[in-house]
């Protein structure tokens, strides 16, 4: 048996090598001139190109377990950026890989401790995020086409998109399916956005077509419970769900006020237990935050025709004595982890005429929660002529409404790693040496992209306008422009977040010292008390 202990630089070192090998496949991919990266799924005879950072970091799989560590390490930083903003993954790897390279240079030249370049580099995260904040500029829904394509490099998408927001507003939401056609298509609908909610655990969330845990759950006409407290055991629970087992239903969404740990992993294994057993079945508990009181629990009641369970005062009945006929519906929800959208009320006549009762109110709160409550929204379907031709193009539309959404929230900067130039250049002091590691990782975007285009990175620096951060280069021509009016622009969020979550990688391999490694097991799906099984 071989030790599973590796200490000192044995262990950052195999660990960098497992980052270095994903952004160097990664960095590939940057820029309009950049390559894909051909993907073959194990149970799928097809292969199928890519540059989307996120599907690649996410299909790599390294033999050496420390290599392989490395990389967990790094798509947890990419997942994190992706979850976030909905893109910037590419990024994400180019500013960590750089990162790690300058910082091990900088301790193993002993002039800091690792603890100390890891405090020093997090201290840089504000003044960078406020280095790009000042290069964004706000946006309007006719500028979305913009952002949408550069991110999806379609301007067919990018011209949707855009087509979609004229049409549901700055504040309204898109969410993206699977279409049964090659082209794609789109249906507006109205609903309800719940924001600052969502779902209590990610391992509630849907698999993609590849197997993968997504970053969203999307139910078609689920049973909706109301539970007004905080669940710490599932064992109140039994009674209802076990009526929800035999009556052969698949989807329950359970609305709380709050669910502790415990709860949460019982409700997870039920899911994996029916899963194992082949039965189509999703669980997710919703937290609604209790600054948003008793009003969106009567939103939600309407909505839903649901009856309010619990020992709130508001509350029909105790949990213990409901049964499937307190539960209400709804004809799609879809949550992420920061907000849930619903559409397709149960009693629309009801719904809408406590809408227009909020209306007639007319204060101020009454108001917001009419606007809440009549959400425009879309649904994009996304069109091909071959299931892997419809994954392949689903990214794409993915990145651009995250994209877009961020864009429409927190402005856009110039792209192709010219605003990370122009923060690099601020933030640089010659004195200051991790100020010089900072600066160099958000150089390298551009050189990258520079580079996948064929030209001499060097040389191309010298037509920036340093005074003006609205020029850049195209890659495809080599040649200096605005980058604004070239529509070669990047959504500030997305770029806060790389940087963000690339320091925060940086720092953590920084400062370890030793690995441990545990042979793989197969899942156990231990029983739970709901379901009676």
């Amino acid at each position: 048996m071989k030790d599973n202990l590796f200490t000192g630089e044995e262990a950052r070192i195999r660990l960098v090598a497992g980052v270095n090998k994903v952004a160097q496949a990664v960095a590939q991919t940057m820029g309009t001139a950049g390559r894909n990266s051909l993907i073959k799924e194990i149970e799928d005879p097809f292969y199928f190109p890519t540059n989307d950072g996120w599907k690649i970091a996410n299909s790599i799989k390294l033999a050496d377990p420390i290599e392989e560590m490395g990389r967990c390490i790094l798509l947890e930083s990419i997942n994190r950026a992706n979850r976030e903003s909905g893109d910037g993954s590419s990024t994400t790897c180019i500013l960590t890989a750089k990162l790690l390279e300058e910082g091990i240079e900088l301790e193993k030249a002993g002039k800091f401790p690792a603890m100390e370049i890891k405090r020093r580099m997090d201290a840089f995260i504000p003044v960078v995020v406020d280095k790009i904040k000042k290069q964004s500029k706000k946006i309007t829904v006719s500028e979305v086409k913009t952002v949408a394509a550069t991110s999806a490099e379609d301007e067919e998408i990018g011209a949707l998109i855009q087509e979609i927001y004229e049409k549901i507003g700055p504040t309204g939401v898109i969410h993206w399916e699977a279409g049964k056609t090659p082209k794609d298509a789109y249906e507006i609908r109205t609903g309800i956005k719940i924001e600052q909610s969502g779902y209590a655990s990610r391992y509630m969330c849907d698999l993609d077509e590849h197997g993968d845990l997504s970053s969203t759950v999307k139910m078609e006409n689920p049973s909706i419970l109301l539970y007004r407290g905080r669940i710490t055991s599932p064992d109140a629970f039994d009674k209802i769900m076990q009526e929800i087992y035999e009556k052969n239903i698949e989807n329950i969404v359970v609305f709380c006020d709050d669910i502790e740990a415990a709860a949460i992993n019982s409700f997870v294994t039920a899911k994996l237990i029916q899963a194992k057993a082949g039965r189509k079945f999703s669980l997710v508990a919703i937290k609604v935050p209790i600054i948003f009181g008793d009003e969106w629990w009567e939103d939600l009641r309407i909505a839903t025709g649901g009856d309010i369970m619990g020992n709130h005062m508001t509350a029909l009945s105790s949990l213990e004595k409901a049964t499937l006929a307190n539960l209400g519906t709804i004809r799609n929800l879809i949550a992420t982890k920061d907000d849930v959208y619903l559409d397709g009320v149960a009693n629309v006549a009801a719904f809408d005429a406590h809408v227009n009762s909020l209306r007639e109110k007319g204060d101020d709160e009454s108001l917001q929660r009419a606007e809440r409550l009549n959400t425009m929204a879309a649904r994009y379907f996304v069109g091909g002529y071959s299931p892997n031709a419809i994954a392949y193009r689903r990214m794409k539309v993915e990145d651009a409404i995250n994209s877009a959404s961020c864009a429409l929230t927190e402005g856009i900067v110039a792209g192709g790693g010219v605003a990370m130039f122009h923060a690099a250049k601020e933030i640089l002091d010659e004195q200051d040496e991790i100020s010089k590691v900072i600066a160099g990782a958000l150089f390298r975007p551009f050189l990258q992209i520079m580079e996948n285009g064929g030209f001499e990175a060097d040389k191309k620096i010298t037509h920036l306008d340093l005074k003006n951060p609205a020029i850049g280069i195209n890659s495809k021509t080599g040649k200096a422009v605005d980058m604004f009016e070239a529509g070669i622009v990047d959504a500030t969020a997305v770029l806060i977040n790389a940087v963000k979550n690339a320091i925060g990688v940086t720092s953590t391999i920084l400062t370890i010292g030793n690995v441990i490694t545990f042979p793989d097991r197969e899942v156990a799906y231990p029983q739970a008390s709901i379901f009676g099984q």
